[in-house]
């Protein structure tokens, strides 16, 4: 099972889970995940997906489609990986389990399958320091892509991950830069975006 988590100017839109088989993006109704926008083609892209492997695919020669800020045709898709549709942004996480056939669909409701335990942000600087932020959401975005530094907390079964979406060396966990690994939090990491400094905590 994989999750896609559509993004436009720091904005999640939707997340849907997948399985086996090809998922296509585009403009056009037919598309299982449908982005209605000047810019979109038709047929945009297309991911194959089966057990361990997933390829991204572009749709049309005339929209460029792009994977981790580089323009590609075809691609193997790994666990945090950032998909680029025109000013749009797919975020692909792969998720732990037994996979079974069927097409797109929208992922599953906050609260739905959580992990054991609550868990929350204490900001530890800036305008915000203080400040908890409970993690009650399926995908929690941090900071806007391209600008100081961006990142999202997925909500999965077992835990917590920790991802960048700018790839670069302002998001860190424990000081260590995350790059393009996907990290599992444990309680009182302290991740860093850009300027922003956050503790993470997780109640048993």
């Amino acid at each position: 099972m994989a999750t896609l988590t559509l993004i436009h100017q720091g904005r999640v839109l939707g997340a849907y889970s997948f399985s086996n088989g090809v998922i296509t993006v585009g403009s056009d109704a037919t598309n299982d995940i449908i982005i209605p926008a000047a810019g979109i083609a038709p047929l945009h892209a297309a991911i194959q997906f089966g057990p361990g492997t997933s390829v991204l695919r572009q749709g049309d020669g005339g929209f460029p489609v792009t994977y981790n800020g580089k323009a590609v045709r075809e691609h193997l898709l790994n666990d945090g990986d950032r998909i680029g549709i025109s000013d749009y942004m797919l975020f692909y996480v792969e998720e732990p389990g037994n996979d079974q056939p069927g097409k797109a669909h929208q992922a599953d409701a906050p609260g739905d399958n959580p992990p054991d335990g609550d868990a929350f942000l204490q900001w530890m600087s800036g305008s915000h320091i203080g400040r908890v932020t409970p993690l009650q959401s399926a995908m929690t975005q941090l900071g806007k892509p391209g600008q100081d530094g961006a990142a999202v907390i997925a909500k999965r079964q077992g835990g917590y991950f920790f991802s960048a979406i700018d790839q670069d060396q302002r998001v860190k966990v424990n000081h260590a830069p995350v790059g393009n690994k996907t990290i599992q939090l444990n309680h009182g990491d302290l991740l860093e975006i850009g300027k922003h400094k956050l503790q993470f905590f997780r109640e048993s």
